[in-house]
């Protein structure tokens, strides 16, 4: 699998902050993983759809995520159901019943 670099996703940019879009799969798929550590700084990931399967900071072929991260997930009315902590490298999380939409982003 080839990483798309974060410069390349679809975005939207706040004075130093960025926000990165993962709306294909492949995006999905990849989030956070290969990142440099100073790329995790200014950048946050949304979810916009939640697909089958869970969130998995190992290296499936795109590197794996070198930095602890925070996931929130929020129902269809953006409400917070939780917010989760992953731990680098080894970290996993499901998407709890009723998710619509997940964030990434440092704790």
């Amino acid at each position: 699998m080839e990483r798309k670099e974060f410069k390349d996703w679809p975005q939207i940019n706040f004075n130093g902050l960025r926000i990165l879009l993962a709306n294909t799969d492949d995006l999905h798929k990849q989030g956070f993983a290969g990142a440099k550590e100073e790329e995790f700084e200014n950048t946050i990931i949304v979810f916009p759809e939640i697909w089958e399967g869970s969130f998995d900071n190992k290296n499936h072929g795109y590197g794996p995520v070198v930095k602890k991260i925070k996931i929130v997930y929020l129902d269809e009315n953006y409400r917070k159901i939780v917010e989760k902590i992953m731990e680098k490298e080894t970290g996993r999380s499901s998407p709890p019943e009723g998710t619509k939409i997940a964030i990434e982003g440092l704790p």
